[in-house]
C-alpha cells in the first residue's frame, strides 16, 4: 500500500501471522524462504527485516517457532529517519532492530514472500491479520493504493478519517520454481 500523500508517513505498523508448515518438498537441502511485510521509503527502498542479511545491515539471531503460534510484528518511526522493527512471540520481544540511518520516512508498506535459492518447493497459503497501520496524518486514500498479486484482501478500512487502516491478507499457496 501507498505511497501515501505529501508529507505524511507510516508512523506505526503492527501485524500478526500463524507461519505456514515448512515446505518439506525443496529440491535443495539449503533452501532460503521468506515471508515478510516491510516499510519502505520510496520504490525500491526497504527498512530491513529484523532478520536481515543485506550488508550492512546487522542481523539478528533465528528464533525457533513452534508449529500454530502466533508472532506479531511492530515497525515504529521512532524519530525522522529512524524506524525500529520488533517481533515478538507469546507478549515478548525475540528480536529488535533499529535502523537510523534513513534519509526519509517510509511511505510504503509491502509484503511478499521469496526464495533465495530459487528451490524452495511448495509454500502453503497464509494470512497477516490485524495489520494495522497509523500514519502521521490522516490520508483519506491511502486504503485506495492496496495493491495485490498472488493474494486476496477484502481491503483496508479506517474509522478516524484515513490516520488508521486496519485489514487483512491472505496470500495464495506458492511453488518455488513456480511451476
Amino acid at each position: 500500500m501507498g505511497p501515501t500523500s505529501g508529507e505524511t508517513y507510516i508512523k506505526k505498523a503492527t501485524y500478526s501471522l500463524v507461519p505456514p508448515a515448512v515446505p518439506t518438498d525443496s529440491t535443495q537441502s539449503d533452501a532460503w524462504l521468506s515471508i515478510w511485510i516491510e516499510a519502505v521509503l520510496r520504490t525500491m527502498t526497504h527498512v530491513s527485516q529484523a532478520n536481515s542479511q543485506i550488508a550492512g545491515q546487522e542481523g539478528q539471531p533465528y528464533v525457533a517457532v513452534a508449529n500454530g503460534a502466533t508472532i506479531d510484528f511492530e515497525i515504529t518511526t521512532v524519530s525522522s529517519g529512524t524506524v525500529t522493527q520488533k517481533v515478538y512471540m507469546n507478549d515478548k520481544v525475540v528480536s529488535q532492530l533499529t535502523d537510523s540511518n534513513m534519509d526519509k520516512n517510509p511511505k510504503w508498506v509491502i509484503a511478499s514472500n521469496e526464495c533465495y535459492s530459487g528451490q524452495c518447493g511448495s509454500l502453503d497459503g497464509y494470512t497477516w491479520s490485524n495489520v494495522t497501520i497509523t500514519l502521521s496524518a490522516a490520508d483519506e486514500s491511502f486504503g485506495d493504493s492496496l495493491s495485490l498479486s498472488g493474494a486476496t484482501s477484502s481491503g483496508f478500512t479506517s474509522s478516524d478519517n484515513g490516520v488508521t487502516w486496519n485489514g487483512d491478507i491472505k496470500f495464495e499457496a506458492d511453488q518455488f520454481p513456480s511451476s
